[in-house]
């Protein structure tokens, strides 16, 4: 238990990661609400609203218990922005990876992704 909170404690991309899969769980929760809820139909409207409220979500835990730094507009306008760009580049690659097996573009983004998104807010989002 104690290493365990060790690594917790330690290691910033532990806690991105578990943030990360919060954020999912989240989107989910929310899109799966919206279409029992609201509108049997509407994936799209589900998943933006989850995915809305999931960035909401990330953007917060993120800022506090990953990066460990103070909410700000500057900081929330950067994160939205890495953000919808790592969908947008999920969505190009998803859509436009050579590869023809779909398990492996979803690997490809699971991957891809989170060190994307990782990388660019040490580097720009949270940088000092």
């Amino acid at each position: 238990m104690e290493l365990t909170l060790k690594y917790w404690n330690n290691y910033r991309i532990i806690r991105f990661l578990t943030v990360g899969v919060a954020s999912v769980i989240v989107h989910i929760i929310i899109a799966y609400f919206y279409i029992y809820f609201i509108d049997k139909e509407s994936v799209i409207s589900s998943n933006i609203i989850g995915f809305s409220v999931a960035v909401i979500f990330s953007y917060l835990l993120q800022t506090k218990v990953v990066f460990r730094k103070f909410i700000s507009y500057d900081s929330a306008w950067k994160y939205i922005g890495v953000q919808i760009l790592g969908v947008s580049i999920s969505i190009l690659v998803t859509d436009y990876l050579l590869v023809g097996n779909p398990y492996i573009k979803v690997i490809f983004v699971v991957v891809l992704l989170p060190m994307m998104t990782y990388t660019i807010h040490s580097f720009w989002t949270y940088a000092k």
